[in-house]
């Protein structure tokens, strides 16, 4: 089986783009939405890039040879922490609503979408995570 060279740089140019569209090879459209959707889970993380760039370079190369079966692991402590920092934002509006009548009726009812807003991501959230 054949290797597949991968070559990850950052320039705000592409300068070569023409002979490599000439000289590559075309991927199907499954091959690539798994590359885009590692891509976007490694960009997403910002403060780890060169901590992951060995295992995302790792993948794609899997993913480009055929040989990479993505994995949807659901990393519960990241969403606990999401959920308990939207819950505490939630109690905290609710808290200002109750205690404080300085707000004008137009702030108290954008307070109470933002509430709606909450409790729909957190809705949604749990959801996901079961």
């Amino acid at each position: 089986m054949s290797t597949t060279n991968l070559t990850v740089s950052l320039d705000n140019s592409f300068r070569e783009r023409n002979s490599f569209r000439k000289s590559a090879r075309s991927i199907d459209r499954e091959v690539f939405s798994q590359a885009f959707q590692l891509t976007k889970s490694f960009i997403s993380d910002q403060i780890s890039y060169v901590i992951n760039v060995d295992s995302y370079v790792a993948k794609m190369q899997e993913i480009l040879n055929g040989r990479y079966e993505p994995t949807f692991e659901k990393n519960l402590d990241i969403l606990e922490a999401v959920v308990d920092q939207l819950q505490r934002k939630k109690n905290q509006i609710e808290y200002q609503l109750i205690h404080n009548d300085e707000e004008t009726p137009t702030e108290r009812e954008r307070l109470r979408g933002e509430i709606a807003g909450l409790h729909y991501a957190l809705q949604v959230i749990t959801q996901v995570s079961l």
